[in-house]
């Protein structure tokens, strides 16, 4: 029996989450709570689809930091208005996500290699730099992850 996320129209997260998803992934800025769960629920699905293992201890990671440095940003100001947005965050061990901290992308890659969850451990497979045109191609394969994860058609 597979345990997928149900959307309870009372739940003011799943509320979030349905609210979020019908405007469109490219729309899907979220707050730390919805982001926390929403991402923590794509990794899921992404690690173990029929939900055979959990995710224990992760933090939140933002690809982009949160307090960028402008020497390791350099296009910062384009980036800025992704930090909470769902195509910027994923999900990491408490450890790398110290270690990756506000460094440059390249080096972010490098510590992302090193996770053991599949979706952070792909993106150095998938993207080479981080800037709008990569964010906006991230959303279109986390769509499929999304429509699974909270059964939409």
């Amino acid at each position: 029996r597979h345990h997928h996320p149900t959307i309870k129209p009372k739940s003011p997260v799943n509320r979030g989450v349905q609210l979020a998803i019908s405007e469109g992934l490219e729309n899907l800025y979220l707050e730390k709570d919805l982001a926390n769960y929403m991402v923590r629920e794509i990794a899921r699905h992404l690690q173990s689809p029929t939900k055979a293992l959990e995710l224990k201890n992760v933090s939140l990671e933002h690809i982009f930091p949160q307090n960028s440095e402008k020497n390791n940003w350099p296009n910062a100001k384009n980036l800025e208005p992704y930090v909470w947005h769902v195509r910027n965050l994923t999900i990491i061990e408490p450890k790398l996500n110290k270690e990756a901290g506000s460094k440059k992308f390249n080096e972010k890659l490098n510590i992302f290699k090193r996770s053991s969850i599949v979706m952070t451990s792909s993106i150095p497979k998938q993207h080479k730099n981080w800037n709008d045109a990569e964010i906006c191609s991230r959303a279109v394969k986390m769509v499929n992850a999304v429509q699974q994860v909270w059964r939409i058609i």
